[in-house]
């Protein structure tokens, strides 16, 4: 028999049972309500009664302020006497504001519920705030992903490792994901995020870090003893800021070639009228690399002496296609073309486009969806892709990057102030990768490079570590 909330408790004291037992956890006898349903109702009931609390007149200069260090210049965005009306953002906030922000006389909003009201809520939920009062925003990276199970994660700050039970966001994260969370614990020890996930540009890890090493610096120099409690406290607002600027209301960036040309994709085609003197004329060109039968790569040597690619060619049956990121690039390359091959291949057309239309028509593209083309076959797409990122990432290790201060991937890996950020580069590219697959076009493995550039790849995935429920555990 499974007893509603509403439902007169089965102990016999006349009251609903969610006013009696529920409340309280007393064992009746009676068959206990569902665990999800359960948490679901002690969260709530819990929540209920702290708002309300905190919504009292003697709060209200302090909700203001909370409100304005949380959104920081988010508030420019906002009319006169507006708030966001997104539910995950008043989340975030409700648990900033209640388990975070410290009021004049130095406790929590939660904290003076506890001392003040305690008597509204029953034991069980009074225990819930407590838990959630100790847990606190963290950063961390997603180690591994079991669909509908739970998420292992990574403390960036104190590289310890967690698992949590959560469904819904297993179907949004993947590995290498930088994510800001708050976990805490079911009453049987189970780990959860509560109070909203903020998943985070990858390349914003080392920024993060840094302004949380930054702020634990100023501490120091104050003469105060480090508080991780009280650092990860004051940096809701931190990581909150870093999520609007660069998720909610991120501006691209002004992408530039190594000469300074503003980067476009580009694609010039030729029509090929001599197929044989064409490509004698591109096998023996200096600038130009053979890759195989049908393919090139145009390249040049920077002011380094490192080589650099500046495009990408290949034969598609009585066409030639050139591949740039610019139109300067795009220009060059037609001269160029045109001088080493002259009367083999005259010009077709040139398109553009630019990074942020690129952007725009991947993110909009649905992950089943097949080539625009219906006359080109799935698999042979994908081997084509394929082709091309082997190519592409052939050369990366010799590359000078400015991510690794000029230094080429090589370089960096053996140099132990860089070997740390080329980790990092390379957990990003897999993760824009995964992100980025589809059903006929997976996602490239880089174990080769990892292999190559002598790098401990991390380890896979292993079974993760579930607490055993304690005695009397919900």
């Amino acid at each position: 028999m499974k007893i509603g909330r509403n439902d007169p408790c089965p102990c016999g004291s006349g009251k609903k049972y969610k006013k009696c037992c529920l409340r309280e956890g007393s064992g009746s006898g009676a068959a206990p309500p569902d665990p999800q349903q359960e948490r679901e109702y002690l969260r709530e009931t819990a929540f209920a009664a702290l708002l309300r609390f905190a919504d009292r007149p003697q709060f209200r200069d302090a909700r203001d302020a909370a409100f304005c260090l949380f959104m920081g210049d988010g508030m420019d965005d906002l009319g006169e006497g507006e708030e966001p009306i997104d539910e995950d953002v008043h989340l975030k906030f409700s648990f900033f504001y209640l388990f975070d922000l410290r009021l004049p006389d130095g406790r929590t909003v939660a904290e003076t519920f506890l001392q003040r009201a305690r008597w509204q809520v029953g034991a069980r939920e009074r225990a819930l705030i407590e838990r959630f009062g100790a847990a606190r925003l963290r950063l961390y990276e997603v180690e591994e992903v079991r669909v509908d199970e739970g998420l292992r994660l990574r403390d960036l700050w104190s590289d310890r490792e967690v698992w949590v039970v959560e469904r819904a966001g297993t179907h949004q994260l993947t590995r290498w994901d930088l994510l800001a969370a708050r976990v805490a614990p079911d009453e049987d020890g189970t780990l959860r995020v509560e109070g909203g996930i903020y998943l985070l540009p990858s390349r914003l890890k080392r920024r993060l870090l840094d302004a949380l090493r930054a702020e634990a610096e100023r501490v120091r120099r104050e003469g105060l003893a480090l508080d991780e409690d009280r650092l990860f406290r004051d940096a809701a607002p931190l990581v909150h800021r870093f999520w609007l600027d660069h998720v909610v209301h991120r501006t691209l960036p002004t992408v530039v070639t190594a000469e300074g040309d503003l980067m476009e994709f580009g694609k010039v085609i030729f029509d090929v009228i001599d197929r044989d003197a064409l490509v004698a004329a591109l096998t023996r060109h200096r600038q130009i690399v053979a890759e195989d039968d049908d393919r090139w790569t145009w390249v040049e040597e920077a002011e380094d002496g490192f080589t650099r690619s500046l495009g990408h060619m290949r034969l598609e049956g009585d066409r030639l296609v050139l591949e740039v990121t610019s139109r300067a690039r795009a220009e060059r390359g037609r001269r160029l073309l045109g001088e080493a091959a002259p009367g083999a291949l005259r010009h077709r057309s040139s398109r553009y486009e630019g990074v942020r239309k690129a952007i725009e028509r991947r993110a909009g593209a649905k992950l089943d969806e097949s080539p625009a083309d219906p006359g080109v076959d799935p698999e042979e797409a994908a081997a084509l892709i394929l082709e091309y990122k082997q190519r592409h990432y052939r050369t990366w290790p010799d590359q000078p990057l400015p991510a690794l201060d000029g230094r080429t991937p090589r370089q960096a890996a053996r140099s132990r102030t860089l070997r740390p950020r080329l980790v990092d580069l390379l957990k990003e590219m897999e993760n824009r990768e995964t992100r980025a697959a589809r059903p006929a076009s997976p996602a490239y493995d880089f174990g080769w490079i990892w292999q190559e550039l002598g790098l401990e790849r991390p380890a896979p995935p292993r079974p993760p570590h579930r607490p055993e429920p304690t005695a009397g555990g919900g």
